[in-house]
């Protein structure tokens, strides 16, 4: 599937990249972003993430709020226990 002629304010996920190695060269570019400008566009991309498993948990388990806490639960749990990024 091909991407329309346009301006995107999308992060660089693996899905996008291997949509842009199908465009001719020189027809796209990418710019790199701050940390500032990259966390709230992470953010995003994140709870969309979420929101979609969250729908296949509820999918799945007949609306059983109890499966959406215990998920969000370990993965806030894992959140905090991840190691901080290393200083380059």
């Amino acid at each position: 599937m091909s991407l329309p002629l346009g301006l995107y304010d999308q992060l660089l996920t693996d899905a996008l990249r291997r949509r842009l190695e199908q465009l001719p060269d020189g027809s796209s570019t990418l710019d790199a972003l701050s940390a500032e400008q990259a966390t709230p566009l992470l953010a995003h991309l994140v709870a969309q993430s979420l929101g979609r498993v969250l729908d296949d948990t509820r999918a799945r388990n007949k609306s059983d709020l109890d499966a959406q806490l215990d998920l969000v639960n370990a993965l806030l749990v894992e959140l905090r226990t991840c190691p901080a990024p290393v200083e380059m």
